[in-house]
């Protein structure tokens, strides 16, 4: 619908792209999207809404510095957001991903340096955010992450060449994810290097603990992590149980 090539410095704002989904044939998240950046640097997105978008309805490949902030994902088919293969340093602050059909955002390959807070990803499909393939030391922080199918936060398994190393889960609220099948709230997993989850609230769903560790789990840091309801399955940690 809006597609940014290969510019820099431009600010696009105050719009609302209806992408009538019922006429419109699926587009690949990775050539196109509600709003698509490619190769555009200094890009600013401001109080911008997506919706009944047949595909994703924000996405970004190999882009610096992009900014986005007050944006709106509702509706659509795929990804919310899609931070794409080879950007660094995006900057997203007070955006929604509500009711789209995968993830509310979904880390691309090789994405760097970033800035994810103040953010909703309620009642997607998939999972709220997944971090997976050198996507490598972002902060996500004072994220409410609630409703979504999977995991609210679900770190990808990788093996150490291309796991997310340096990742900060800070200040978020987790709130009754795996509504369809995810494992747990935060799910950690892959030879994964210095992840540090902090003064998290998890409320959790029956039978899904708060925080999942995986056996391949490297070292990380948690403290001052608030999971609810108490139990014996709220922390699982299967590294201590090889």
């Amino acid at each position: 619908m809006i597609s940014a090539v290969n510019i820099h410095d431009a600010r696009v704002e105050n719009l609302v792209i209806d992408g009538n989904l019922e006429k419109n044939g699926l587009m690949n998240g990775c050539r196109g999207a509600g709003f698509y950046a490619f190769r555009a640097n200094r890009v600013a997105v401001r109080n911008v809404k997506v919706t009944n978008y047949n595909g994703e309805a924000f996405g970004f490949q190999t882009c610096d510095d992009m900014r986005m902030e007050y944006c709106v994902a509702e509706k659509c088919t795929g990804n919310g957001f899609h931070p794409g293969s080879g950007s660094n340093r995006f900057y997203l602050d007070n955006c929604i991903a509500r009711n789209c059909g995968a993830c509310g955002l979904f880390y691309c390959l090789r994405v760097r340096d970033s800035v994810l807070q103040n953010c909703i990803f309620e009642n997607n499909e998939s999972h709220g955010v997944s971090i997976g393939e050198r996507d490598i030391r972002h902060i996500n922080r004072n994220l409410t992450i609630r409703g979504n199918g999977g995991a609210g936060i679900y770190i990808r398994n990788c093996s150490h060449e291309l796991a997310a190393h340096g990742n900060i889960i800070e200040n978020c609220k987790l709130d009754c994810n795996c509504r369809k099948d995810g494992e747990a709230e935060i799910v950690l997993q892959g030879e994964t290097d210095g992840i540090r989850v902090l003064g998290n609230r998890i409320r959790r769903r029956k039978g899904k603990p708060g925080i999942l560790v995986k056996e391949n789990m490297h070292y990380f840091e948690q403290r001052n992590n608030i999971i609810s309801p108490a139990g014996n399955d709220a922390y699982i940690d299967l590294r201590k149980k090889k």
